[in-house]
């Protein structure tokens, strides 16, 4: 499961997407690691944000790396 494979690594949780809104997620993944999980307030536009990286860098035939240097 996804609690499963969390726990297996340490350091910093952050939760993105819609269900980051859902106190009620939060609250259960919180209680299931035993830690808090972070929350950008823009959470729910990570995806799109994402897949427009992805684009640029499609478009521009680069990589982030190749992109911010």
């Amino acid at each position: 499961s996804l609690v499963n494979q969390i726990q297996a690594t340490s350091g910093e949780v952050t939760l993105t997407g819609g269900a980051a809104k859902n106190a009620g997620m939060v609250k259960a993944l919180e209680d299931s690691l035993g830690k808090p999980i972070n929350i950008h307030h823009d959470s729910e536009f990570m995806g799109a944000f994402g897949a427009a990286v992805i684009a640029r860098e499609s478009l521009m035939g680069g990589t982030r790396s190749e992109m911010s240097a």
